[in-house]
C-alpha cells in the first residue's frame, strides 16, 4: 500500500481550500466556523495572510495551486497594497503595519512586528518564481533592511516597531518571530546572492540556538526549525570560506526532537487522540510539533536512530490530520482547531472547536508535504 495516499489527497484538499478562501479583492479572511450556528467573523490578519502566500508560493507546483495562479496573484498584491508601508525606524525601511486593539476592541495603536516583515519578505520573493518582477527590489530589499534594523545588543531581535512610544523598538523576538526573519533574509540571499544576508541570518539563527540551550529551554517552535533547515541546505553552495559552526544550532534542533516525541499520544491507537502531540487534540499543535520533527529528519542526517523514531512518529501524528480534515461541505479540506469536541473540556474550547484559522491550515499543509516527502525518500 503506497503510505503517501493519504497525504496527498489531505494536500489536494487543503490546497484548494486555501485557494477558495481568497476573494475577489485578494483579501482572506482569516478564520472560519466549520459550525453553521456560528458567524464567520469579518477579520483579517496581515501575518498570516501573506503567510499564506508564502506557503502557496512555495508548493506552485501543485496542481491546484497552478490552476489558481490568477488568485495567488491577487493575495500577493493585497499584502502589497494593504500591508506595507514606509517605517521610520531606519531611511529605506519598509514594514507590516498592524492595528492594535484595546480590550474595549477601539483603535489603538499602530505597529510592526517582526514575524509579519520577515514572512512578508519571504512570500514576495518566492511569488518572484510564480510571477518574475512581481516586486521591486526597493520593496524588498526595504523589508530586509527593517530586519537588519530591529539586530539588538544582545545579538537577538526585537519583537515589534512600535513608533508612537519613547521606546520604539520593543521586546525580544520569540523563536517564531526570529525563525520567519531569518528564513526570510536567507531567502533573499539567494535571490540576491548577497553574502551579507546569509551571515545576518546565521546570526540569528546561531544566537537563538545558543540561548535556547544556555537557558535549558523548553520551547519548541516549528518557524526556528524551518530557518535552521533552510540555512543548512543552502550555506554550502555560498560562496568564499564559510566557517559556520553548527554545533548549537544542530544541538537545540535534537533538544526540541527528545521534547516532542515524549508528548505524543501513541497507547492506544484506536484512540482518537493517537498521533496527536496534544492532550486535548487540538490539530494546530500536533501540527507545527510534527513539522518541527519533519525540518528535524534532514539536520540530523547521521543520527539515524532518532530518524527512524521521527518516521514512525509522523506516520502516527500525520493520520491524525488527516482524520481531523473536514472530508465535505462548504468547508472541506479545513482543518478545524480540535478533532472533536470534549464534553469535561471549558465551554471555550468546544465553542471554538469547529474554528478553521489561516495559520492552522498552512501548519497543515506545509506538515502533509513534508511527511509525503519524508515517506517517499525512506521507502527507496
Amino acid at each position: 500500500m503506497d503510505s503517501t495516499l493519504g497525504t496527498k489527497t489531505a494536500i489536494k484538499s487543503v490546497s484548494q481550500h486555501l485557494v477558495n478562501r481568497i476573494s475577489e479583492d485578494g483579501s482572506l479572511t482569516f478564520k472560519v466556523f466549520a459550525d453553521s450556528t456560528l458567524p464567520t467573523p469579518d477579520h483579517q490578519n496581515i501575518l498570516w495572510h501573506a503567510a499564506t502566500v508564502e506557503a502557496l508560493s512555495r508548493h506552485g507546483n501543485h496542481p491546484i495551486i497552478t490552476s489558481h495562479k490568477q488568485e495567488l496573484i491577487k493575495a500577493a498584491n493585497h499584502l502589497k497594497g494593504e500591508g506595507i508601508s514606509k517605517a521610520n525606524i531606519c531611511s529605506d525601511c519598509l514594514g507590516v503595519w498592524i492595528d492594535s486593539y484595546s480590550l474595549s476592541h477601539e483603535k489603538n495603536i499602530r505597529k510592526v512586528k517582526l514575524g509579519a516583515v520577515g514572512i512578508a519578505l519571504a512570500a514576495l520573493v518566492e511569488m518572484e518564481t510564480t510571477q518574475p518582477n512581481f516586486t521591486s527590489k526597493v520593496t524588498l530589499n526595504g523589508l530586509a533592511n527593517f530586519i537588519k534594523s530591529m539586530e539588538i545588543d544582545s545579538g537577538g531581535l526585537a519583537a515589534q516597531y512600535i513608533p508612537t512610544q519613547t521606546d520604539s523598538i520593543a521586546g525580544i523576538a520569540p523563536l517564531r518571530f526570529a525563525g520567519m526573519a531569518a528564513f526570510a533574509l536567507i531567502k533573499y540571499y539567494e535571490y540576491t546572492q548577497e553574502k551579507s544576508w546569509l551571515d545576518f541570518a546565521y546570526r540569528i539563527l546561531n544566537h537563538y540556538a545558543h540561548d535556547n540551550i544556555k537557558n535549558q529551554s523548553s520551547n519548541i517552535d516549528n518557524w526556528i526549525t524551518m530557518a535552521y533547515r533552510k540555512f543548512i541546505q543552502t550555506y554550502p553552495s555560498a560562496p568564499g570560506i564559510n566557517n559556520y559552526d553548527l554545533e548549537y544550532i544542530k544541538a537545540h534542533t535534537q533538544k526540541m526532537v527528545e521534547m516532542t516525541l515524549e508528548k505524543q499520544i501513541l497507547e492506544d491507537s484506536n484512540s482518537t487522540f493517537y498521533g496527536s502531540y496534544d492532550l486535548q487534540g487540538l490539530t494546530f499543535k500536533t501540527a507545527a510539533k510534527g513539522l518541527t520533527l519533519a525540518y528535524a529528519y534532514w539536520i540530523l542526517e547521521n543520527n539515524t536512530q532518532l530518524k527512524a523514531k521521527i518516521i514512525n512518529s509522523l506516520y502516527a501524528s500525520s493520520s491524525f490530520i488527516i482524520r481531523a480534515q473536514i472530508k465535505e461541505g462548504k468547508y472541506k479540506g479545513g482543518i478545524p482547531r480540535a478533532i472533536m469536541r470534549i464534553p469535561s473540556a471549558s465551554s471555550f474550547f468546544n465553542l471554538k472547536q469547529s474554528e478553521i484559522r489561516l495559520d492552522y491550515l498552512i501548519l497543515s499543509l506545509d506538515f502533509l508535504h513534508e511527511c509525503q516527502n519524508i515517506f517517499k525518500s525512506s521507502e527507496v
